[in-house]
């Protein structure tokens, strides 16, 4: 299994234009949505950052994990990596 670091940063915040943004470093979209900064989330993942680090740690520490629970825009599974097949009723080319 291709663990990630669970000191690995999921996210960053800058300001740009006077307001907070978050980048999501999973998929790499751009957020200045006021509840996606205050709650480190990625609409485009659909996953909380924070979630993200603590599942890590689970994991780094011995726990399992079900990588279709955390998958990525570009589907992958954000805690160790692996490859996320689409889920049942997706389009192809869309996550």
């Amino acid at each position: 299994m291709n663990t990630a670091d669970p000191t690995d940063p999921t996210y960053y915040l800058f300001t740009l234009r006077a307001r907070t943004v978050i980048c999501c470093l999973l998929c790499g979209r751009l957020s200045e949505l006021p509840g996606d900064v205050a709650n480190r989330y990625c609409s485009c993942c659909h996953l909380f950052h924070e979630a993200i680090a603590e599942g890590r740690r689970l994991l780094a520490a011995g726990g399992t994990h079900e990588c279709h629970e955390w998958r990525t825009w570009h589907r992958e599974c954000a805690l160790c990596g692996a490859p996320v097949a689409a889920g049942p009723g997706e389009a192809r080319g869309q996550a």
